[in-house]
């Protein structure tokens, strides 16, 4: 699961249930696709839904770093040290968050087979970087 879609899932407030029925259905449209075994959709859903668990841990909250922000630009003087904490804070977090994306993707693809993983990737670039197809109006891809 993409670090963007664990932020949303935490800022709309979604159960952990309802989060691992969300990953489950990606998966499977994903996978669906690409004639992916009951095994494979299994582990690769258990991937996600770690890497979910693993993201959560880390406590990440936007809405804080927002009041944070707010708090230091409402400041009488500008602090840039608080800045560059803040800062450093969130690369960290980003860092550390990216390492178990990256991770989690890695697994998924090594319980794929080379054809599947290339068959996706086809997918996903006919599709663009947000999911839509690359060229609009196309309804035939």
């Amino acid at each position: 699961m993409p670090f963007w879609m664990m932020n949303a899932a935490v800022h709309h407030g979604l159960s952990p249930e309802r989060v691992a029925k969300r990953i489950d259905r990606r998966v499977d449209r994903a996978l669906d696709r690409v004639d992916a075994t009951t095994e494979q959709r299994e582990k690769v859903s258990g991937i996600f839904k770690g890497a979910f668990n693993d993201l959560t841990a880390l406590g990440i909250k936007p809405w804080e770093t927002r009041e944070k922000v707010l708090t230091l630009m409402r400041a009488d003087t500008v602090d840039p040290a608080a800045f560059e904490a803040l800062r450093a804070e969130q690369i960290s977090m980003a860092d550390t968050a990216s390492k178990r994306v990256v991770q989690a993707m890695t697994e998924a693809a090594q319980v794929l087979t080379p054809e599947q993983r290339r068959e996706l990737a086809d997918r996903w670039e006919r599709h663009g970087p947000h999911g839509h197809h690359a060229e609009r109006g196309d309804k035939n891809k």
